[in-house]
């Protein structure tokens, strides 16, 4: 399986988008600034790549914070999300070389100078976020804007990366405008297209969606890990069961649909995810959405359909009256019912903070219940039944390790050190050569 990095990169984007509507398109023009600015400074290709993404991910720390474009404390304290946004990165093997210029991304250049001059970088991200800023706002002529860049040069910024900023945006072609998202999309295409993502560096991605959409609510902070656990087991128990054999890709690819099947509730409002009570009408109609908002967010990604459909999918039932297309039961593929069952199944066992998890036989009377409805494959439940005690075992240990997880990455996000945005971040960074560009 080849997996475009470039477009699996844009999909995070636009479910950065959903968290902060009023910024759409923010971080895709951050990092095409950002970008620019690595070109016009020559820098190495396998450092530009990192800066690249580093800017397309540079706010990802807001959405454990659950801070949004009009709370005060974005501006303010503007350390607590790049905090919150290098611990996730760190947590995702391979995006930790990220992380350390997501953390710096707001840092002042001559503080900045104290540290590793590896993270030196994070001031292109902290330049092309400013100017992403400015020519949102539209406020400023370009001759206001070049004396505001020039004169905090040597302070807040890298005087060699502001004359970057010159050369690339205030010399002769002064271009003020950014390009159209579209056009923005399609110039880096063709720098990153070629950047393909094994296996390991898929699951940090993916690993990372699914932090994402566990820290929108601690509701169901280890629902995510359940689920794609226990599909994947699932699947294979399921597949020794009636084939004798397993496709390896296959199995891989189901693990990834389960990190990412509830990647849509990014656009859903955390006063509903964490709603104790029943939902009305209107409620459960803006619930619903998120499966559809998966399918759209993870939609033009070569290599990504098998993924994109078994995840989005799991609310889909064999009689058609599921959502978001209702499909039936001959319409929809194996993957999807078994991620299906794993979803129902790890949303009955696992505690929730209104009740706890059921015992496996009310679990079944559940599951059952729906089978005779017409909405669960029999034949993947009667899988479930057979091997349940093996399957809720991997389930139990892998939400325990989303907890675990959870309440680490929960304390470092809420809870920083006071007025001291670095007192988690390694000693050994400072002017000591740590990093790795």
């Amino acid at each position: 399986m080849h997996i475009s990095a470039f477009e699996l990169l844009v999909g995070v984007s636009r479910a950065l988008d959903l968290v902060k509507p009023q910024l759409a398109g923010h971080h895709l023009g951050v990092a095409w600034i950002a970008d620019a600015l690595s070109h016009s400074l020559s820098l190495p290709q396998t450092l530009r790549w990192q800066v690249f993404v580093a800017a397309m991910l540079h706010d990802v720390g807001t959405i454990p914070l659950k801070v949004n474009a009009d709370d005060l404390l974005f501006e303010r304290k503007t350390w607590l999300h790049a905090q919150a946004g290098w611990a996730l990165l760190s947590r995702c093997a391979g995006l930790a070389p990220m992380a350390s210029l997501v953390l710096f991304h707001h840092t002042p250049w001559r503080q900045l100078l104290n540290y590793d001059e590896a993270v030196f970088p994070a001031n292109i991200i902290h330049l092309a976020d400013r100017m992403e800023l400015l020519l949102r706002a539209g406020k400023l002529s370009a001759f206001s804007m070049e004396r505001r860049f020039a004169g905090d040069a040597g302070k807040q910024f890298r005087l060699s990366y502001v004359e970057a900023l010159h050369a690339a945006f205030f010399s002769e072609n002064r271009r003020f405008r950014l390009p159209s998202a579209r056009e923005m999309e399609s110039d880096l295409r063709i720098r990153y297209a070629h950047m393909i993502l094994d296996q390991d560096k898929l699951n940090s991605f993916c690993f990372l969606f699914s932090l994402l959409t566990d820290f929108l609510s601690p509701f169901t902070a280890t629902h995510t890990a359940g689920v794609a656990h226990t599909a994947c087991i699932l699947y294979r128990r399921h597949q020794l069961r009636t084939t004798g054999r397993i496709d390896a890709e296959e199995n891989h690819k189901v693990f990834v649909a389960g990190l990412l099947h509830d990647i849509g509730k990014l656009g859903v409002p955390c006063a509903l995810l964490e709603k104790e009570g029943a939902l009305d009408h209107d409620e459960f109609t803006q619930i619903k959405r998120h499966a559809e908002l998966s399918l759209q967010l993870l939609d033009n990604i070569p290599g990504f359909e098998d993924i994109r459909l078994w995840g989005a999918l799991h609310h889909e039932r064999l009689s058609g009256k599921g959502y978001p297309l209702g499909l039936t039961g001959d319409q929809l593929s194996l993957p999807s019912r078994i991620m299906a069952v794993a979803d129902i199944f790890t949303a009955l066992m696992e505690d929730r903070p209104y009740r706890k998890g059921m015992p496996l036989a009310k679990a079944f009377d559940i599951l059952q219940t729906m089978k005779d409805n017409d909405h669960l494959d029999g034949n993947i439940l009667a899988t479930l039944r057979g091997e349940a005690e093996r399957i809720n075992k991997v389930r139990i240990a892998a939400q325990r390790r989303a907890r675990r997880r959870f309440d680490e990455l929960y304390r470092i996000c809420s809870e920083p050190a006071e007025n001291n945005s670095y007192a988690m971040f390694p000693n050994s960074s400072r002017k000591s050569g740590f990093f790795q560009a």
